[in-house]
This record gives structure tokens, sequence and C-alpha cells, in this order.
């Protein structure tokens, strides 16, 4: 590839990345952001590698072109005009696998819950699902689906709120797909279901590997399927069995 035509790509790749990321803002797409920091980090790859690697130098006066070459096909510190002839490698597949690697792994890193408000009452709400109750209607079998739920609410300073606390301050979670996506559907979670209202957080845990948190969807834990499953069951146990009602 030439030169000349490493350039043209380079400025054609911060173009199209510049109005995708101005058509994500004014659509106010959720992940805008994530998009944003990967479109900059991209572009500022591709500028760094032009500007830095040192077979780009000025056949004139010797001196590389550095980034301004980007913006002029003239040799900032000569002002020679750029040959047509100068080869260039431009190693497109592999920096944009190192950037989407670098992306990937910013975007689904770890992250904590912060403890709810101390001062605030905590609403807990459990619904367990309980085994089908097989009914017989004039010889017609079939099934009912039975729950039984709770809702509760902690004053602030209680045991009962301080415990919640606990289950969830520092609860480890991180970005997916779904949270990606804007996605509020998830399939194939357990039988148990806990919902959290605490201080300005909401969570919603279902016994599976993802969770709600203020409206979107994460997989909860890190490297560790069970994480789910373990906070709703955590939460459940926290209700006692007298406060449970059974329907229908």
């Amino acid at each position: 590839m030439s030169l000349i035509a490493r350039i043209w790509l380079t400025r054609a790749l911060c173009a199209a990345a510049f109005m995708g990321l101005i058509a994500l803002l004014v659509s106010a797409w959720p992940p805008a952001l994530p998009c944003l920091a990967a479109a900059a980090v991209f572009c500022a790859v591709c500028a760094l590698s032009v500007s830095c690697d040192a077979e780009l130098s000025c056949p004139l006066c010797g001196r590389r072109y550095g980034p301004r070459i980007l913006f002029s096909m003239r040799c900032a510190h000569c002002g020679g005009s750029v040959p047509s002839g100068v080869k260039s490698r431009f190693p497109l597949a592999r920096t944009a696998l190192l950037v989407l690697c670098a992306v990937c792994a910013l975007y689904c890193r770890p992250m904590r819950l912060s403890p709810p408000c101390a001062n605030e009452p905590i609403y807990l709400s459990v619904t367990i699902a309980l085994p089908t109750e097989v009914v017989n209607d004039d010889g017609a079998y079939y099934g009912v689906p039975r729950v039984k739920t709770a809702a509760l609410e902690f004053a602030p300073g209680s045991p009962e709120a301080k415990a919640v606390s606990q289950l969830l301050g520092g609860f480890v979670f991180h970005r997916c797909t779904e949270t990606l996506t804007g996605s509020m559907s998830i399939h194939g979670e357990g039988g148990a279901s806990a919902y959290v209202d605490a201080g300005g957080l909401s969570l919603s845990a279902h016994g599976g590997t993802h969770i709600f948190i203020d409206g979107r969807v994460y997989h909860a834990g890190w490297l560790d399927p069970g994480a789910g499953a373990g906070l709703t069951e955590a939460l459940a146990a926290l209700v006692p069995e007298s406060r449970f009602e059974v329907s229908p």
C-alpha cells in the first residue's frame, strides 16, 4: 500500500467513526459511550501508526512526517510533497484486533455494587415457584402453577436491612451482550426471583446468570456461573417462612 493510500484510508476511518458517533449520540443509544471510546482508541492507533512509523520519513529532509501528515500531503518540516512511490505497510487487521480485544476487556471488566444507603428503608420482594398442582376436572388433568410471594420493608438500621446491605455491597457483576443491545429479556432462569429497592438502587435477581440493575441487564458474578443463583437464594433466606403467601 502506498503512503498516500494509507493516509486516505486513515482519514476515511476517522471520518466514518466520527459520523457513526454523531448518529449514536443523536439517537441516545445506551452503548454510545463504549462505542465512542472504541472509535477514539481505534482512530488514535491509526494516527499513531502513521506518525510513529520509522519507515515514513520524508525523502527530502529525512525527518518523520508526524501526525500532521494526516491533514496535509506535505512534510511539516521542509514542505516537500509526499512522493507517490513511497510504500507503507498498514497492519489494519492486527490493529483492529488489538483495539477490539482492549475495548472488550474494558467493557466487560468486573464491577462492584455500592452498599445501599443506611438511612433509607429497604424494600424486598421474593417470589418462589412451587411444584405444579395437578387438578382433575371431570377426568381432564391439567397443571396449575403455584407460587409463594412475600413483600417486606426493612427499617433503616435493622438487622435485616444490614443483612441486605452486606449481601449487595461488593457484589460483582459485569456488562454483557444484553447490556450492549439494551435487551430487557432473560431466559432460562431459575424458579425463584428477588427484587430489591434500596436507596436509589433497583435490583432484580432471577436465580440465573443475569440480573437487572437499574433497568439494565448484567451478567452476575465474574467467572462464577452460580453467583446469580446464590444472591437470589440469600435474599430469599432473609424472608421468614411465615411471611410468604401461597397462590392460587
